[in-house]
């Protein structure tokens, strides 16, 4: 699980863990014909934008119960905000207390964006990436305090000590104006 600033987090964050990493990505993002091929060819796994898609979901379980890797990113979408995250969505917690594994909190700093989804692809980036402690499932009562802990494990990791991460809402959907901004990068 990590913060999540670039289209490209999830590579270097595949490329530093040396193993294949499948995560979590928008389902739109399939429908660009060169796009949609990489990232089926990296094995990502189609979600749908807000609320739990239980197709992605089931997808995630069975790797995980086959001891492969899933990567989230629980602010949902790029942060181009000041904030250092958005608010988070519960879903790494989830996914780690029905598999019964835990989540591997990761800071990754440096990752280059212009505005688009592939842009990213072609720059220059000097990429950090920060490894912290395994999180387990069975330490917190709750999903909500599992994310949490995780999000303060990335804030500590990213020398945020006293980060108090936020929750997206329920029944969190993506508003107009970010939508707007999605399809603007896929087309950028």
């Amino acid at each position: 699980m990590a913060n999540h600033r670039s289209s490209v987090d999830p590579f270097f964050i595949h490329l530093a863990a040396k193993r294949r990493v499948r995560w979590f990505v928008a389902r739109e993002f399939f429908g660009n014909m060169l796009f949609g091929w990489f990232l089926h060819e990296t094995g990502a796994i189609p979600t749908r934008r807000g609320g739990i898609d239980n197709v992605s979901v089931r997808e995630a379980m069975r790797l995980l119960h086959e001891g492969k890797w899933v990567g989230v990113l629980p602010e949902g979408r790029i942060n181009t905000s000041d904030q250092f995250m958005m608010p988070v969505r519960p879903g790494a917690a989830l996914l780690a207390r029905k598999a019964d594994v835990p989540i591997l909190p990761v800071y990754i700093q440096g990752a280059p964006f212009n505005g688009t989804v592939t842009g990213p692809f072609f720059m220059r980036a000097n990429v950090v990436i920060t490894v912290g402690e395994l999180i387990y499932p069975n330490e917190f009562a709750s999903d909500k305090a599992m994310i949490v802990a995780a999000v303060k494990a990335i804030a500590q990791l990213a020398g945020h000590p006293d980060y108090e991460p936020t929750l997206a809402g329920k029944n969190w959907k993506p508003i107009p104006e970010e939508l707007a901004q999605d399809k603007h990068r896929r087309e950028g």
